[in-house]
């Protein structure tokens, strides 16, 4: 299994940074939240954090293993895959929640991912825990 598809990004703590400025960063994208990205906004976070963005890019990608953006969209995943299960909440509005507007790239990405789709995946999430 490759580095990127265990990744959890549940606490800046998690990973093991030891430049401060990316520690700082991924404190910033924990307390954002799940949301998209564009490159202005990761220009913006490597400016408060005071580097280039070709630098913060770099320094990211060297000290989590992924590029910022990568990082982002699984934390987006993740919280998906949180909140899948959550029964009472449609697959459609976990999209949506978490910042993806086209359901193919959503199942896609989830898939690819955690192996399952989101439906298979709240499915067998539903079995293993004992309710319907």
């Amino acid at each position: 299994m490759d580095r990127v598809s265990i990744i959890r990004p549940r606490s800046a703590g998690a990973y093991k940074a030891t430049d401060h400025r990316i520690r700082s960063a991924l404190e910033k994208l924990v307390l954002r939240g799940p949301s998209t990205m564009a490159r202005e906004d990761w220009e913006h976070m490597a400016s408060e954090v005071r580097l280039s963005y070709s630098r913060f890019h770099h320094l990211f990608k060297e000290q989590i293993g992924i590029p910022p953006g990568h990082f982002a969209k699984h934390a987006r995943l993740w919280e998906a895959k949180r909140l899948l299960d959550e029964r009472f909440v449609p697959i459609k509005e976990v999209m949506l929640s978490v910042g993806f507007v086209d359901a193919s790239h959503f199942c896609r990405d989830f898939k690819a991912l955690t192996g399952l789709s989101p439906n298979s995946y709240r499915k067998r999430q539903w079995k293993h825990t004992g309710t319907k």
